[in-house]
């Protein structure tokens, strides 16, 4: 009995060893599972905090979200936060934290139209910006033509400008075939150009409509196409710019016009006894194509509507005028139909080279940060997210996170 009472004891406590190792075993595979799952949960959430930190000014002004941070700023902020946690963790050995903005900073044109696009899309579904292709915006607003505005001098500002701070209109002139054949119906909407288009038309201001934002210029949409430092400048590049594109319209116009034609043969023939009829034509037609251009842009500035391309009823100077060289202030042709002065801008911002378009709204936006909020402010150091590489206790942990 005693042998078999022996033998019973050492079988037990045989099982009984089995099981306690057994059990041992699945509490350091739950211990590892939890260390993973817990550590995983504090480096996500230590990651997404830098998230946290966006520009509040951004947001409320522009609709965008970025943080503001280099890779070596980040990496030390990460790390103060996984050691508030790990430092108290006897258990878990923080080894390396790595932090990279590559992909997603703010400067990055690509990037920035994106947002940008995401923006738009999620504002005019909900009504917070309105779709300005309607053809009334403007109307019947008259521009102050004698203010003169803001000049921005300060060359701080002015050198770490994310466009480079090169004037000049990006093409928009060179544009005018398309321009002609695209009419009013040309902003196809959905597309990057359409909606950065009505993103700038509903969050800049203009010499037509303004805003209750403070801001460094007033004609902010005529900045985005003309890049000058002077308000009054890029009015006055846009005015030009506008009368170029009617003028070149109008001279097609006059010749592809059986009744303008005819007159314009007719008075040709009359003049041209010296020079000849095909000098006196061409002479004639551009006078009166300028003349007509310029009625178009005092229309314009007038809060009147002038269509791309017009008909009998919508020209408004006469041959004889240009003959006599008579001018007055403007004649106005009651046009139902057309765009006015906002539209003509839509329609260059459409066709204005992107990186041009996006460079200038950003140069706006840091302009306006650094003279109202914070004089540090730069898009180049904003991020729109970010991939962080965090090693604990030999294992990896990997996370891309974005706004």
């Amino acid at each position: 009995m005693r042998k078999r009472k022996g033998s019973s004891s050492v079988f037990l406590v045989m099982v009984l060893g089995s099981m306690i190792t057994l059990v041992m075993a699945f509490v350091s595979v739950s211990l590892r599972v939890g260390a993973i799952g817990y550590t995983d949960g504090i480096s996500n959430l230590a990651a997404r905090s830098v998230l946290s930190e966006f520009d509040n000014h951004l947001k409320d002004d522009y609709g965008l979200f970025a943080f503001r941070g280099h890779r070596m700023e980040i990496e030390t902020k990460i790390g103060d936060y996984l050691a508030y946690t790990f430092d108290r963790n006897k258990y878990l050995d923080l080894e390396s934290v790595e932090a990279n903005t590559a992909g997603y900073s703010l400067a990055d044109v690509d990037i920035f139209e994106k947002e940008v696009c995401e923006y738009a899309k999620y504002a005019l579904a909900r009504g917070w910006i309105k779709d300005a292709l309607d053809g009334e915006e403007g109307a019947g607003k008259k521009i102050d033509t004698r203010a003169e505005g803001r000049t921005l001098k300060n060359h701080k500002i002015i050198d770490v400008l994310p466009s480079g701070a090169t004037p000049g209109g990006g093409g928009i002139v060179s544009s005018v075939k398309s321009l002609a054949n695209m009419g009013s119906g040309g902003l196809t909407q959905g597309t990057n150009a359409y909606l950065v288009t009505q993103y700038i038309m509903n969050t800049f201001k203009n010499a037509q409509e303004g805003n209750e934002r403070k801001t460094f210029f007033r004609n902010e949409v005529e900045y985005i196409l003309e890049g000058e430092m002077s308000d009054q400048l890029n009015r006055r590049e846009v005015r030009r710019d506008i009368r170029k594109v009617r003028n070149a319209i109008n001279l097609l116009f006059i010749f592809t016009n059986p009744k303008l034609r005819s007159e314009l043969l007719a008075a040709a023939q009359v003049m041209g006894l010296e020079v000849g009829t095909p000098i006196a034509a061409a002479a004639i037609a551009e006078a009166w194509a300028f003349a007509e251009a310029e009625n178009d842009v005092r229309l314009l500035e007038h809060g009147r509507k002038v269509p791309l391309y017009k008909t009998n009823d919508t020209w408004a100077i006469d041959i004889q005028s240009i003959i006599d060289n008579k001018e007055s202030e403007y004649i106005d042709t009651n046009s139902p139909t057309g765009l006015t002065y906002q539209g003509y801008l839509q329609i260059f911002l459409f066709v204005q080279e992107r990186n041009v378009r996006l460079g200038r709204m950003m140069d706006l936006m840091q302009i306006n940060i650094v003279g109202n909020y914070d004089s540090s402010f730069l898009i180049r150091e904003h991020n729109m997210g970010l991939w962080t590489k965090i090693k604990v206790d030999g294992r990896e942990y990997s996370y891309d996170h974005k706004y």
